[in-house]
């Protein structure tokens, strides 16, 4: 695999990251798909702060890197704020 391929325009890094929703993820490494080379982030997930051995993959380009919009309670309603979907800690 050439080496252009194995790196993240967006400049993923491996660590500790936190999903918006609250949950603790180490990311492993960035790979790609076999069948259509789509650049994937491997991933453990940190349940309850105990280590969890099944290990997942993510379309990295996708849903590691993306925004997404979450509700904010604000007076006169609810409006939405862009946050990363994981976010680096450490």
């Amino acid at each position: 695999m050439p080496a252009e391929e194995r790196t993240d325009p967006k400049g993923f890094k491996p660590g500790l990251y936190q999903h918006y929703k609250g949950k603790l993820y180490i990311a492993l490494f960035l790979g790609h798909h076999h069948e259509d080379r789509r650049l994937m982030v491997a991933y453990r997930s940190l349940e309850d702060g105990v280590y969890n051995f099944r290990e997942w993959s993510t379309p990295g380009e996708d849903s590691w890197t993306d925004l997404v919009k979450v509700p904010t309670d604000r007076v006169g309603g609810i409006t939405y704020e862009e946050v990363p979907r994981f976010k680096l800690v450490t």
